[in-house]
């Protein structure tokens, strides 16, 4: 038996914002029309594997919020914004990867994600996540963004 994937239409994307997900899909493939995660477009959902565009260029309030089995997410280059409690409530959230396009980061963004083991990051968000989280935290510089392409 197939596991649910997403078949994103019209239905749950508006003007280029991805706004909801169905709950019981396990992998999600977001096109390249997407520039933002709405709030909470994610929370609570079954998803395991979230694969995100280029295009993306802001997540939104709690959107990958409450996301139980989600255990690694890699937000791609080109993202400016990752909003309050984006990736809070993911207790099986292990890894993440953060690029250095972000210029604007949230409080709370891992709040009660208390499984992380590894946070790749920009120097500049750096002290800003250490508050926020004691997983472990791996710099990279702006000459090291190769790990986008």
């Amino acid at each position: 038996m197939s596991q649910p994937q997403l078949d994103i239409t019209e239905r749950i994307t508006v003007d280029q914002v991805l706004t909801k997900v169905p709950q019981n899909l396990e992998e999600v493939i977001v096109p390249d029309t997407v520039t933002i995660l709405g709030q909470y477009a994610f929370a609570g959902s079954s998803v395991r594997t979230v694969t995100l565009p280029s295009s993306l260029r802001i997540v939104e309030e709690g959107a990958l919020s409450s996301c139980r089995w989600l255990k690694r997410i890699e937000l791609p280059y080109g993202l400016k914004e990752i909003g309050y409690g984006a990736l809070s409530r993911c207790p099986n959230l292990e890894y993440v990867l953060i690029p250095d396009s972000v210029t604007e980061f949230g409080n709370d963004v891992f709040s009660n994600s208390k499984n992380i083991k590894l946070i790749i990051a920009p120097i500049h968000l750096i002290t800003k996540i250490r508050g926020q989280t004691g997983a472990r935290l791996e710099v990279y510089s702006y000459r090291n963004s190769a790990l986008h392409d």
